[in-house]
Formats: structure tokens, C-alpha cells, sequence
């Protein structure tokens, strides 16, 4: 009577396939994550204060006399 045998992988190989896999996961998880942020921050309308406050950094990195210590 023959003797059925399963064949085994490599370690490796299957090491393998599950870092290409959560490489996968990881990336829409930070995608997803990123989406989320960005839909917060236009609909709480933070979008407005965060490019005034770039404005002030942005004019007191080429003028170093504008810049007011923040009260």
C-alpha cells in the first residue's frame, strides 16, 4: 500500500508570503488612517487655523524681526 506523504514548505517561503501580506495590511491601514485625518480635519473646519498658523511660521522663518513670542 503506498504511503501518502504531505510536502512541507520551507519556513521561509512561508515567512515569505506573510511579510509580503502585512506589508499589504499595514499600507491601507496607514491609508485608511491618513483618509480619516483628512476628512476630520476639513469638516471640524481645522483646515482654516492650520494655514494661518503656516502663515505666521512661514513669515517669521523670512523675517526673523516679525516674529512675536506667542502670549
Amino acid at each position: 500500500m503506498p504511503q501518502l506523504y504531505l510536502k512541507r514548505s520551507r519556513p521561509d517561503e512561508f515567512r515569505q508570503e506573510t511579510d509580503s501580506q502585512s506589508f499589504v495590511k499595514y499600507t491601507l491601514l496607514l491609508v485608511l488612517i491618513a483618509l480619516l485625518f483628512w476628512v476630520a480635519i476639513m469638516y471640524a473646519s481645522l483646515g482654516d487655523a492650520f494655514g494661518v498658523g503656516w502663515s505666521k511660521v512661514a513669515a517669521c522663518i523670512g523675517n526673523m524681526g516679525s516674529c512675536s513670542s506667542p502670549s
